[in-house]
C-alpha cells in the first residue's frame, strides 16, 4: 500500500472514530447492553449458585453423617452398597440422557463459550444440578465449583433468551455467567473475572472484560443479599488466621516448594489422562459408574476424610492436625478417588479436589521446610501456598491463582512469596511439556463432538454493513466463530492485512479465511455479526 492509501485508512478511520455523536451512539449500542445483559444475568446467577451451593452443602454433611452412621454400625454395610449401586446407576443413566452433564463442565463451558460447541441451557442446567447432588450425597471425590462454572453459563444463556438478546451478545454475557459461577462458587469476584479471561476464553478485550466485571460483582452482590437465607462464605481459607509473609533469606525454599508442586501437577494430569483398564470399550457404562460409586463408598467408610470434595482436608492439612504417615495415605488415596470419579463420567468438578491434592502436598512440604530450618510460624504459608500453586500449575492459570489466594485469605502481605511458588510451578509443569489440564479435557471433548461431521476449509467475502455489530468495533473486540480469521479487508483505497487493532469500517470487504466443522453455523454467525438487518435468537 502506498503513502497516499496509508494517509486515506487514516483519515478513514478518524472520521469514523471521532465523528460528533460517536460516544453517544456506542453508549447506546454497547455499552448500555452489556450493562443490561450481564445485570440480568448476574442477578440470575448470584440465585442460582447460592440455592445450589447450599444444597449441595447440606448434601455433602448429610453423607459424612451417613457414613459415620456406617463406621458405626457395620451391619448397615449392605444397605449402603446397596444404595451406591441404585446411585451410580441412577447417574449413569442421567449421564446417558443428557452427556452434557457429564464431569465437571468446565473444559464443556469452555468449547461453548470459544463457539466450538453447543447446548441447550434449561437442559443442561437440570441435568448438571441432579448429576451433582447424586455424587455428593454418594460421597464421591468431587465438587461443586466446576459444575458452578456450567451452571453460571446457563444462567448467562438463560438471560439472553429472556432478554431476547441479540446473538453477537450471547458469548459475551454466557462468559460474564461462567465467571460468576466461579466467583459466587469461591465467595471471589475477581478471580472469577479472572478465570473467565485467563481460562475459559484465553484473550482479552474491553467489552468482554466490561461483561465479566458486571456480571460477576451483581451475582456476588446477589448471593450476599440472599446469605441470610442461603448462607455466604467471605473468605475461602477463613479458618487461616494469618498468612505469613516469608523472610527473604528462605526464599530458596519456595522454590523447592514451586518445582515439587509443578512435578506433582504433571503426574496428577497424567493420572486424569490416561485410560485405566476399567475405561475399556467391553465394559458398559453402568459397570464403570457403579463400580466408581462402590469404591468411592468402601473408601468413605475406612476414612471419613477420603468423602467428598475434601474441604475439611485443607483446613487439617493447613493446621497441621494430619500426621506423615496419614498424609501420605490421604494424598494417594485422593489422587486415585478423585481420578476414578472424574474418568467414570459422574458428575461434579475438580476445582476444589485439586486444592485438597495441594493442601495434602504442602502439608508434606511443609514439614520437609521445617527439617529444613524453617521457623514453624511459616508452615501454614507453605500449605496455602502449595494449595493454590498446584491448582495453578494444574490448569496452568497462575494469575487465577494468585488473585484466588489474595482474595481468599485475610493476607495483605507476602505477595512476592507467593508470585514465585505459583509462576515457578507454572514454568516447571510447562517444561515438562504437559499441556494444561482443561485444555486437553476440552480437546476430547471437541473430537467427540465433531467425529461424524467432515472437517471443512473455505473462504468467506463478506461486507460489514452500517449497523451492525462489527462495524466501529476493533477486530480484536469481537468474539469471532472459532476457526475464523480475517486474512485481508478491502476498503475503498485498496486491500490491507489487519491486525487487532484494525477498526472495521461500514461498507469493508472481509476476507475470512474458515476452518470448520459445521459450515452451515460458522456461515450464520458471521452473518449475526456483520449485518444489520434484525438479528434472530439462536
Amino acid at each position: 500500500m502506498g503513502k497516499f492509501g496509508r494517509d486515506k485508512r487514516r483519515e478513514g478511520l478518524k472520521s469514523n472514530k471521532f465523528k460528533l455523536g460517536a460516544t453517544g451512539e456506542y453508549f447506546k449500542e454497547v455499552t448500555l447492553p452489556a450493562l443490561l445483559y450481564c445485570t440480568v444475568a448476574g442477578v440470575f446467577t448470584g440465585i442460582l449458585i447460592s440455592i445450589y451451593g447450599f444444597c449441595a452443602g447440606w448434601l455433602m454433611t448429610k453423607s459424612v453423617w451417613l457414613y459415620t452412621l456406617v463406621q458405626n454400625n457395620p451391619a448397615y454395610i449392605p444397605v449402603l452398597y446397596i444404595a451406591l449401586i441404585f446411585l451410580g446407576g441412577l447417574s449413569a443413566l442421567l449421564v446417558k440422557r443428557i452427556p452434557e452433564a457429564k464431569g465437571s463442565g468446565i473444559p464443556r463451558t469452555e468449547g461453548i463459550l470459544r463457539g466450538l460447541l453447543t447446548f441447550k441451557w434449561l437442559r443442561v442446567m437440570i441435568g448438571t444440578v441432579i448429576g451433582s447432588y447424586i455424587s455428593f450425597f454418594a460421597g464421591l471425590s468431587l465438587g461443586n465449583e466446576g459444575p458452578s462454572v456450567q451452571l453460571g453459563a446457563t444462567a448467562g444463556e438463560g438471560a439472553n433468551d429472556i432478554l431476547r438478546s441479540k446473538y453477537a451478545w450471547r458469548r459475551y454475557v454466557t462468559t460474564g455467567g461462567a465467571a460468576a459461577g466461579i466467583g459466587v462458587a469461591f465467595g471471589a469476584p475477581i478471580t472469577g473475572i479472572m478465570f473467565a479471561i485467563e481460562e475459559v476464553q484465553k484473550q482479552f478485550n474491553p467489552l468482554l472484560l466490561l461483561s465479566a466485571v458486571v456480571t460477576s460483582l451483581i451475582a456476588t452482590l446477589t448471593a450476599r443479599l440472599c446469605a441470610p437465607v442461603f448462607g455466604y462464605e467471605e473468605f475461602f481459607f477463613g479458618f487461616v488466621r494469618h498468612v505469613s509473609s516469608i523472610p527473604f533469606d528462605y526464599i530458596w525454599m519456595l522454590l523447592i516448594v514451586a518445582i515439587i508442586c509443578g512435578l506433582m501437577a504433571v503426574i496428577f494430569n497424567w493420572l486424569l489422562l490416561i485410560k485405566p483398564v476399567f475405561e475399556d470399550k467391553k465394559y458398559a457404562q453402568y459397570v464403570k459408574v457403579i463400580l466408581t460409586f462402590l469404591i468411592a463408598g468402601t473408601a468413605g467408610v475406612l476414612l471419613t476424610d477420603s468423602l467428598g470434595s475434601g474441604l475439611v482436608l485443607i483446613k487439617k492439612s493447613a493446621l497441621m492436625q494430619l500426621g506423615v504417615g496419614m498424609t501420605f495415605g490421604l494424598l494417594a488415596l485422593k489422587m486415585l478417588l478423585v481420578t476414578l470419579c472424574y474418568r467414570s463420567g459422574a458428575t461434579g468438578g475438580l476445582f476444589v479436589p485439586m486444592l485438597a491434592i495441594g493442601a495434602l502436598i504442602g502439608a508434606l512440604t511443609g514439614r520437609l521446610c521445617l527439617i529444613m530450618g524453617l521457623p514453624e510460624e511459616y508452615y501454614t504459608t507453605i500449605v496455602i501456598l502449595c494449595t493454590v500453586a498446584f491448582m495453578g500449575a494444574t490448569i496452568r492459570t497462575p494469575f487465577t491463582a494468585l488473585i484466588l489466594l489474595v482474595e481468599t485469605t485475610h493476607a495483605t502481605s507476602g505477595f512476592l512469596g507467593a508470585a514465585v511458588v505459583i509462576f515457578v510451578s507454572c514454568i516447571v509443569a510447562e517444561v515438562c511439556m504437559r499441556r494444561p489440564l482443561y485444555d486437553r479435557l476440552l480437546d476430547k471433548e471437541i473430537e467427540s463432538y465433531n467425529k461424524d461431521k467432515p472437517r471443512v476449509v473455505t473462504t468467506f467475502n463478506l461486507a460489514v454493513e452500517a449497523g451492525s455489530f462489527a462495524a466501529q468495533k476493533y477486530v480484536r473486540n469481537v468474539l469471532w466463530p472459532s476457526g475464523c480469521k480475517i486474512t485481508n479487508i478491502e476498503r475503498d483505497f485498496g486491500g490491507f492485512v489487519p491486525d487487532g487493532k484494525t477498526v472495521l469500517l461500514s461498507g469493508d470487504i472481509l476476507h475470512i479465511s474458515v476452518d470448520t466443522h459445521d459450515l452451515v453455523e460458522t456461515e450464520r454467525q458471521l452473518s449475526m455479526l456483520l449485518c444489520s438487518r434484525k438479528q434472530k435468537k439462536a
